[in-house]
C-alpha cells in the first residue's frame, strides 16, 4: 500500500505517493477559481482504494482542514495533519509555543535534516511569504525570520499608492532592470532584487552568528514556488530542493514506519 503525501500551499496543492521508501513523481495543481477542498477531493479520488492513509501539511485556514477531515472520515481514510511540535525526528523547535511555528516551516526543516542529517543548515522557503530558519548540526532550531515574497511586495505597493496603481500596467518585467525606466518595471525589479538582497544578507548574518558559525559546513537550502526565479540573483551557493516539503513529509512517514516496526 502507498501513503499519499499532500502539501497544501497558498496558491496550489502538491502531492506524491510514498511506497516502500520511494517517492513517486510530484504533481501540482493551482487553485485558480476552484476551492482547495474540492481540488483535494479530486486528487484523492484515484488513490482512495490503494492508499493506507494521507499525511498533509497545510497553510490554509480551518475551513479547509474541517472539510478535509470530514471527507476522509466519510471515506474511512486515515488522515494525519502535520502541526509543529516541540520535537520531531530529532528536530527541536525554538518557539516557546511550538504550535505557533508555521507547519510548512517545520516540515521544510524536517526535509532539510533528512537530506543533510549531519550538517547545520539555513532553510529558505520562497513563496507568498519568504521564511528563513537556522538549525544546528544536532537538530536545534535557532529560530528564523519571515518577510514578504516579491509578488506580495509589488502588489502591496501598487495597492496602497494611488498614483502607482494608476500608472501600473498588467505586464510584469520578464527580467529585473537595475535602471528601470517604467514605473511597474521599477517596482517589479526592486521587489525581486530586494528579496534576493534580503536573503543574501540574512543568511550571511546567520552564518556569522556565534550560534552556528563554528558548525561547518553550514548549508544554505532553498525551496518554494519562487525559489527557481530568485536563484539567478543570489551570489552565494544554495542547494535547490523544489520539493523540500514533500521530502519532509516523506521523513515523517518513514520515521513513523520505522518506529512501528520496532514495537
Amino acid at each position: 500500500m502507498k501513503t499519499l503525501l499532500v502539501d497544501a500551499g497558498n496558491s496550489s496543492i502538491k502531492w506524491a505517493t510514498l511506497k516502500e521508501g520511494e517517492l513517486s513523481a510530484h504533481r501540482s495543481r493551482f487553485y485558480k477559481d476552484e476551492m482547495p477542498q474540492q481540488i483535494f477531493e479530486d486528487i484523492v479520488a484515484p488513490y482512495q482504494n490503494t492508499i493506507d492513509g494521507i499525511i498533509i501539511v497545510s497553510v490554509l485556514d480551518d475551513s479547509f482542514r474541517q472539510a478535509v477531515e470530514s471527507f476522509c472520515k466519510k471515506k474511512s481514510i486515515r488522515l494525519e495533519f502535520i502541526t509543529s511540535t516541540r520535537e520531531k525526528n530529532g528536530l527541536r523547535n525554538a518557539y516557546n509555543e511550538p504550535e505557533k511555528l508555521g507547519a510548512d516551516r517545520f516540515v521544510a526543516m524536517l526535509g532539510a535534516r533528512y537530506l543533510y542529517p549531519d550538517s547545520a543548515f539555513i532553510s529558505v522557503d520562497v513563496g507568498t511569504a519568504t521564511t528563513i530558519d537556522a538549525v544546528t548540526a544536532n537538530g536545534q532550531h535557532l529560530g528564523g525570520l519571515i518577510l514578504p515574497g516579491s509578488s506580495l511586495c509589488r502588489e502591496s505597493l501598487l495597492k496602497n499608492t494611488a498614483l502607482l496603481e494608476k500608472w501600473s500596467s498588467t505586464n510584469q518585467a520578464s527580467q529585473p532592470e537595475l535602471f528601470s525606466s517604467e514605473t511597474t518595471q521599477a517596482i517589479t525589479s526592486a521587489s525581486l532584487l530586494g528579496l534576493a538582497g534580503a536573503i543574501e544578507y540574512i543568511t550571511t548574518k546567520m552564518k556569522q552568528s556565534a550560534k552556528i558559525s563554528s558548525q561547518q559546513p553550514v548549508r544554505s537550502i532553498i525551496c518554494g514556488g519562487g525559489a527557481e526565479m530568485i536563484l539567478s540573483y543570489l551570489e552565494s551557493d544554495f542547494d535547490y530542493h523544489p520539493n523540500l516539503l514533500m521530502i519532509g513529509l516523506q521523513a515523517i512517514a518513514q520515521h513513523k514506519k520505522d518506529n512501528n516496526a520496532q514495537q
